[in-house]
C-alpha cells in the first residue's frame, strides 16, 4: 500500500508539470518570482511520510538488547592500594584486604577501574591483585570449586569465606535432607579457623588479621567475642554449622557438632552449674551422632568429646553428693576413653587425648563403691572416718591404732576441707605409720594427702599436687608403698602450658624427696615389684 501510495504521487507530479510544446514557462505575475511546483512539495512530503513508516515498525520489531552478565571482583591479596588514579604513584585512597569485593566498572592501562561498596570509594587496582569471575551458571560453579579448594588452606580463611558465600548465593537447586550443602561446612570451618587465629596471643600486632576478620563481617558472618580469663575470645555465632547439621550427611553434621561444642568457646571460670548446663548442652548434641557411621578420625573426637563432658559431670555430681549420678557419669566417661581409636586421630590431635585421659583420670575414682576400707580397720592400723559438713565441707578424722598409741583410739588428726575426698583409695602404709588418700579440688585435679607419723609421733598433713602449678587440669594416682613402708609409689600427670607432662615416682616417705623417676612405669624397678594390682587394673595412667 505504501509503495503504490508513492508510485501514483510521482506519476501524478510529473503529468501535472510536464512542459507545453507551445507555452513557455508560467509566471504568477511580472513581478513575483516562479514558485515552487505544488506536486514537488506533495512528491517529497510522500517519500517522507513514506520513509517514516517503513523504518518505524521495522525499528520496533527489532530484538532488546540483552543485559551484559554481571561480574563480581574479589581481593586475593593483603594491603592491596586502591589508587585514586590509574598511575603507581596516585594517592591511596584505601588499603584492600583478602576477601574484599569489588564492582569492576572499567579498564585503564595497568589497572582496573573498581568501586569499593563497603567503603563507598572509586579506585583502581592491579589486575594482578583480583580476580574477575562472572555470576552466572558458569560462574556459580567456578566459585563452588575455588572456595571448596581453599576449605583447607591455612591462612585463606576470608578468601575462602568469600568465595563459599557467593558460590552459595548463586546456588538455587533444592538440598535433600541428609545430603546437605558442602558450602555450609566449608563455611563453617573456614570462620571457625579465622576465628581461633584472631583469639590467640600474639607478641605483634596482626593487621591483616584485624583486616580479614573485616572484610569477613561485611559478608554477613557474625563472631560473638567473649571474655575469658581476661582475654578476649572470638566464637562464630553458629548459623552456618546449624545449616550443616540440619542438611549436611553423617560426617558433615559431625564436624558441624564438634565446631559448636569446642572447649574454646567454654567458660572455665564460669559458676559450676553454669558448666554443667554447658556440658550436659554438649551431650545431647553429640548425642544426636552415630559414631559407626562416622570416618575413624570424626568418631574418635565425638568419643573424646563426649568422654570429657562425661568427666565433668562425674566430678560435679561427687561435689553436690549425689553419688549414684557420679558413679554413672564416671563409668560413661571411661567407657567412651577406652572407645578411642588412638591411631585414627592425626598428630595434633593426640595433646587433646592426652588432655581429655587426664580429665577421666581425675574423675574415675566416683565409679567406685566409695566404701571407707579404714572406717573399720585392724588394730594395728589407724582408723579413718568422714563427715559430711551442712555448709559443704567434709571433715576427716584419723584415730590411732590401738596397738601402736599410748591412748587407744585417739584422735591423732582432724581436717577439714570443701575439696572432694574418696574414701576407696584410702590406704595405709605397711607398718601403719602413714595413709595417703585421693581428694579432688576441682573436677578436673586431683591431689594425694599423705597422712603420716613424725619423728616424734605427731600426726601432720602434707598434700602432693599433680604438678606444681595452679590447679587446672591434672591427677595424680597412688600406685603403693614399697613392703618396708620406706618409699611410695605415684603416678602423676598434669597439662602444662599445652602439653602432656608425666612421671612415675618413687619418693622417700619419711620425706617425700624424690628417690626415682621415669617417663614409663616399666622402667622403675619398684614399679615392676611392689605396684598394687587394683591399681595396675584400674589406672587411666597406664594407657
Amino acid at each position: 500500500m505504501i509503495a503504490l501510495l508513492f508510485l501514483w504521487g510521482l506519476t501524478r507530479a510529473r503529468r501535472r508539470h510536464r512542459p507545453h510544446p507551445n507555452r513557455g514557462p508560467r509566471f504568477d505575475g511580472p513581478h513575483h518570482p516562479p514558485r515552487r511546483p505544488a506536486g514537488r512539495r506533495f512528491l517529497l512530503a510522500s517519500s517522507l511520510a513514506s520513509l517514516v513508516m517503513l523504518c518505524g515498525p521495522r525499528a520496533q520489531a527489532l530484538p532488546p538488547e540483552r543485559d551484559p552478565v554481571r561480574t563480581v571482583t574479589i581481593v586475593v591479596d593483603d594491603q592491596v592500594s586502591l589508587r585514586s588514579s590509574p598511575r603507581a604513584g596516585a594517592p591511596v585512597s584505601a588499603v584492600l584486604s583478602r576477601g574484599d569485593l569489588l564492582e569492576l566498572r572499567g579498564e585503564e592501562p595497568g589497572f582496573l577501574k573498581v568501586y569499593d561498596h563497603q567503603r563507598e570509594r572509586p579506585g583502581f587496582v592491579r589486575p594482578s591483585q583480583v580476580r574477575v569471575h562472572k555470576l552466572d551458571a558458569a560462574g556459580a560453579a567456578e566459585l563452588k570449586t575455588i572456595a571448596l579448594f581453599l576449605r583447607d588452606q591455612q591462612g585463606m580463611e576470608a578468601l575462602g569465606t568469600s568465595y563459599a558465600l557467593l558460590a552459595r548465593e548463586l546456588h538455587t537447586d533444592e538440598l535433600e535432607p541428609g545430603h546437605g550443602d558442602p558450602l555450609d561446612d566449608a563455611i563453617a570451618q573456614m570462620t571457625d579457623r579465622l576465628a581461633a587465629r584472631a583469639s590467640r596471643r600474639w607478641s605483634t600486632p596482626q593487621q591483616n588479621l584485624a583486616d580479614q576478620l573485616e572484610a569477613v563481617r561485611a559478608r554477613g558472618i557474625r563472631f560473638v567475642p567473649r571474655e575469658i580469663a581476661g582475654q578476649v575470645i572470638l566464637c562464630t555465632d553458629g548459623a552456618a554449622e546449624t545449616r550443616a547439621l540440619r542438611d549436611g550427611d553423617a560426617n558433615e553434621a559431625a564436624r558441624a557438632v564438634l565446631l559448636l561444642t569446642q572447649s574454646r568457646c567454654g567458660d572455665d571460670t564460669a559458676p559450676p552449674a553454669k558448666q554443667g548446663e554447658w556440658h550436659a548442652w554438649r551431650l545431647d548434641l553429640l548425642g544426636s551422632l552415630e559414631p559407626h557411621l562416622l570416618r575413624p578420625e570424626l568418631a574418635a573426637r565425638v568419643r573424646l568429646r563426649e568422654a570429657e563432658s562425661w568427666a565433668f559431670l562425674a566430678g560435679q555430681a561427687a561435689r553436690a553428693r549425689d553419688l549414684p549420678h557420679a558413679s554413672d557419669a564416671a563409668e560413661h566417661a571411661l567407657d567412651r576413653l577406652l572407645g578411642v581409636d588412638r591411631a585414627a586421630l592425626p598428630e595434633e590431635a593426640q595433646v587433646t587425648y592426652d588432655e581429655v585421659a587426664v580429665r577421666v583420670s581425675a574423675a574415675r575414682h566416683a565409679q567406685d563403691t566409695q566404701e571407707n576400707p579404714l572406717a573399720e580397720a585392724a588394730s594395728s592400723q589407724p582408723q579413718l572416718t568422714f563427715a559430711a559438713m551442712d555448709d559443704g565441707r567434709t571433715c576427716l578424722t584419723l584415730r590411732a591404732a590401738r596397738a601402736r598409741e599410748a591412748k587407744q583410739g585417739a584422735v591423732v588428726l582432724e581436717h577439714c576441707s570443701y575439696a572432694v575426698p574418696w574414701p576407696s583409695t584410702a590406704r595405709v602404709s605397711p607398718h601403719g605409720d602413714a595413709v595417703a588418700l585421693v581428694v579432688s579440688p576441682t573436677p578436673t585435679w586431683t591431689e594425694l594427702w599423705l597422712l603420716r607419723r613424725g619423728a616424734r609421733g605427731a600426726w601432720a598433713l602434707e598434700v602432693l599436687p599433680p604438678a606444681a602449678i595452679d590447679p587446672g587440669v591434672g591427677a595424680i594416682e597412688l600406685a603403693g608403698f614399697t613392703p618396708d613402708s620406706r618409699s611410695i609409689m605415684v603416678a602423676r600427670e598434669a597439662m602444662v602450658q599445652g602439653k602432656l607432662v608425666r612421671q612415675f615416682e618413687v619418693r622417700a616417705l619419711k620425706n617425700l624427696a624424690l628417690v626415682a623417676h621415669a617417663d614409663a612405669a616399666g622402667r622403675l624397678r619398684a614399679f615392676a615389684r611392689y605396684a598394687a594390682g587394683d591399681w595396675k587394673s584400674k589406672s587411666v595412667a597406664l594407657r
